[in-house]
């Protein structure tokens, strides 16, 4: 098993998100996702005006849908140390079903190693 760079260890999985949205974009591809930030604010409103029903999309959906033409990439975004949960493998399990269709659980470590750019490019 290779080293893990140890600046992986210092990125937190909205740093990941936010280097790999940026490299995305910048490459050419139509990213899709909802900022950390909308949730936690959607989910405070929410609970202020106790409302039930606090999901708008099935749990699990992959953090970030990328598209450019040819290619369809789903992305799951973890930290070194976060697991995924079963409703998240079962997307990623069905997602990879579909052919032409790319799915990943990306975690730092792949953004120094080189894996975000081989799938980008």
């Amino acid at each position: 098993m290779s080293k893990i760079d140890p600046r992986a260890k210092l990125m937190s999985e909205a740093d990941l998100q936010a280097a790999i949205v940026e490299l995305a974009q910048r490459t050419g591809w139509t990213v899709d996702f909802v900022p950390d930030w909308f949730w936690r604010l959607a989910f405070a409103s929410m609970k202020r005006q106790r409302r039930g029903n606090r999901q708008w999309s099935p749990p699990g959906k992959p953090d970030l849908t990328l598209l450019r033409p040819g290619k369809l990439v789903f992305i799951e975004l973890k930290s070194e140390r976060g697991r995924l949960r079963p409703p998240q493998q079962e997307w990623l399990d069905l997602l990879k079903t579909v052919p032409g269709v790319e799915a990943h659980v990306l975690r730092p470590r792949h953004w120094f190693d080189g894996t975000v750019d081989r799938i980008l490019t």
